[in-house]
């Protein structure tokens, strides 16, 4: 049977072997992706055919497969390396119980403070903006820093700066608005003077003081409750000097409107501020960035609505 095999297998290597017959005009046919032998028998190549750059094609697919090999088996062993299993299952007896839902909460150390307002408007401003403001202020000032600092990405860049210029325009704000507070306490003292009236000796005295316990969590805190305070101030020499007939009703309640709106202004770009960091965060975009990315999406959806109004005017108009 050895000797059988052993003919068998010289007579193929000698090109003695039965082969198919092959069709002039006709290739033979061999599996899709096949290495031809070299050692075997060849067939016929006709006129201004390149044997060359046939061994050197399969040549490549050879090489390409096996770098293929070589970056699934180097990827099979990263995934090994990152994926962590644990060493052993946790034992039970040490498993933390879940925390009830209505238990949770944002908790956060502050100080207390005692806070004197004694206007309509501060106090209607500490009541009403201040729990918000203190959010905002605490996410803006302790929260979202560490979290940009720590980001990783292609948009880490893009996140510190849109941050930074949040930031900036946030304590702009309270700046701003301490100025303006300051300007106009010092307006209101020039018309006493030239009016004849020593605003040294007239120190605003409120009707009906508060005295309020606010928990102040942030240095912007300090700053916000510090401004409720200038207002009472700015509002109480408006108030005397009405008194004195320096400021007429209407000009009264201009001044006082403008120091609300001003309150307001500095509420509501306080708590966006905070939003637009955590759409920031979230999104890795600007809110000029997002705000380009939908006005595209608007205009290209407008295209197929102006197309179909020009057909419509056209079959009216013929």
């Amino acid at each position: 049977m050895n000797e059988a095999l052993a003919t068998t297998e010289g007579a193929v290597l000698e090109g003695e072997g039965d082969q198919p017959e092959v069709m002039e005009g006709v290739e033979p046919e061999t599996d899709s992706g096949a290495i031809p032998d070299e050692a075997g028998p060849k067939a016929e190549v006709s006129e201004g055919t390149d044997t060359s750059s046939a061994k050197g094609t399969a040549a490549a697919k050879v090489v390409e497969q096996a770098v293929a090999s070589t970056d699934v088996a180097e990827r099979d062993k990263r995934r090994e390396r990152t994926v962590r299993t644990p060493k052993r299952k946790p034992n039970p007896r040490y498993v933390l119980i879940d925390m009830p839902r209505e238990k949770r909460t944002n908790s956060r150390a502050g100080i207390k403070r005692t806070v004197r307002l004694a206007g309509k408007i501060s106090q209607e401003m500490f009541f009403r903006t201040y729990p918000k403001v203190s959010d905002a202020n605490y996410f803006l000032e302790r929260i979202y820093p560490g979290m940009v600092l720590t980001r990783k990405g292609r948009d880490t860049a893009i996140v510190k700066e849109g941050f930074e210029a949040i930031t900036e325009f946030w304590k702009g704000l309270y700046s701003d608005y301490e100025e303006k507070l300051s300007a106009m306490v010092m307006s209101v003292k020039e018309r006493l003077e030239s009016e004849g009236v020593d605003p040294a000796g007239v120190e605003p005295n409120f009707s009906e003081p508060l005295e309020e316990e606010a928990l102040v969590t942030s240095r912007m805190d300090q700053r916000y409750i510090g401004l409720l305070e200038a207002v009472d101030e700015a509002d109480g020499f408006i108030s005397i000097a009405a008194f004195y007939d320096v400021y007429t009703p209407e000009e009264e309640r201009r001044l006082q409107s403008e120091i609300r709106y001003g309150c307001l202004v500095l509420y509501r770009n306080t708590v966006r501020s905070s939003f637009e960091t955590s759409l920031l965060l979230r999104t890795g975009k600007t809110s000029e960035m997002r705000r380009a990315e939908k006005e595209a999406r608007e205009a290209l959806a407008a295209k197929p609505e102006e197309g179909m109004q020009t057909e419509a005017g056209g079959e009216r108009s013929s």
